[in-house]
């Protein structure tokens, strides 16, 4: 069953980005399908990869009728009720409230007004803004947040809304860094790869340029720190890798708020390079918004006393927010690379995917 929702996966993002099947279909095979191992294949792809697929699939209609083509109405009828499925979890139906948003912050911007366009996201909108609320309200829901917080994290109730917040956003970039997930590789790849191309001409290439190198030589100090265990840039790594949350014991130590820092200053990296390699800056701004969804969609797991047990998994919606950005920054590629510039950008993502091959076969090893 599962083999035939990746397929559906696949056919969902075929149809929403009009990209080669062929390569969407490794694209998607690069996502860490091990993450659903972390509770039992089961109960797990059940809570996080199929909302994932069945959420994407509610898109294609969506995005059927914001590009003006004709729908049928089962085809509503299959997005809604795929939706409906989907926003049953928790931090799905906030990355879908979030998508609807920026759909329609996109028309209200292009001053597209078409009632066809603005009814079935409302439709969807309404539907996941009302789930959400029974979702915080149902009493099973907090019956479960107290078992949760008396076994994985009997202070949580002392922590206050800004310290779910960073709890929440150190545990996704320090994940980002210190998995070491091949999709998000290429994903920081081939943002530098068209930034630097688009600027060639030489336009603002001064500060762009370091802008768009910053996330991958962040992901590499962790990379090569795990590779080279000693010294103070084993240390350095590891505290990249960590994301200690700053408190009443170590607000003292500078380390903590450079790590906060470098933290910040990632994120804004990618969504300012992803803004820059699209001519149009409402479209640019619409998949930089999208990166910033990707990140708070595991944010949002700071307010759950869960945080440190649910593992790798909850970075699920994360990863396929990821997946769609590359595949629409690959279209960009195909479209101003020449066939030279593309061969010699893979030979470069060959090499460093050994890099981190290495990295991740050092890891491993390093447990035995």
């Amino acid at each position: 069953m599962n083999a035939l929702l990746y397929v559906l996966w696949v056919y969902s993002l075929y149809k929403i980005t009009k990209h080669n099947s062929g390569v969407l279909m490794g694209l998607a095979m690069l996502y860490p399908i091990m993450d659903m191992a972390s509770a039992g294949w089961i109960a797990t792809t059940l809570n996080y990869f199929w909302p994932l697929v069945l959420g994407t699939y509610s898109f294609v209609a969506i995005d059927k009728v914001i590009a003006g083509k004709h729908v049928k109405f089962y085809e509503i009828v299959l997005s809604i009720v795929a939706a409906v499925i989907a926003i049953d979890v928790e931090q799905y139906v906030v990355l879908h409230i979030m998508c609807l948003g920026m759909i329609m912050a996109y028309l209200l911007m292009k001053k597209d007004y078409a009632k066809n366009k603005f009814a079935i996201v409302i439709v969807h909108f309404t539907i996941a803004c009302a789930n959400f609320l029974f979702i915080i309200t149902c009493p099973g829901n907090e019956a479960r947040r107290l078992v949760e917080m008396h076994d994985h994290m009997q202070d949580f109730d002392k922590l206050s809304l800004f310290d779910k917040l960073i709890y929440g956003y150190n545990t996704t970039i320090s994940g980002f860094l210190s998995q070491m997930c091949l999709l998000f590789l290429v994903f920081l790849f081939v943002i530098f790869a068209c930034v630097v191309k688009k600027a060639e001409d030489g336009t603002n290439r001064n500060w762009i340029m370091p802008i768009s190198a910053f996330p991958i030589a962040l992901a590499a100090i962790v990379s090569v720190g795990n590779i080279f265990r000693n010294g103070y840039f084993t240390k350095f790594s590891n505290a990249l890798s960590q994301g200690e949350v700053i408190n009443s014991t170590n607000w003292n130590k500078p380390i903590n708020y450079i790590i906060f820092s470098l933290y910040a200053f990632f994120t804004i990296s990618i969504v300012f390079s992803i803004i820059y390699i699209f001519d149009d800056i409402s479209v640019g701004s619409v998949h930089g918004m999208l990166f910033l969804c990707s990140v708070l969609v595991r944010m949002i797991i700071g307010f759950s006393p869960t945080l440190y047990a649910s593992e790798r998994r909850t970075f699920c919606f994360s990863y396929g927010m990821v997946l769609y950005l590359l595949i629409v920054l690959l279209k960009e590629m195909r479209l101003s690379f020449s066939d030279y510039e593309k061969k010699r950008s893979g030979y470069l993502l060959f090499g460093i995917s050994c890099i981190f091959v290495l990295e991740m076969v050092t890891r491993i090893c390093g447990k035995y």
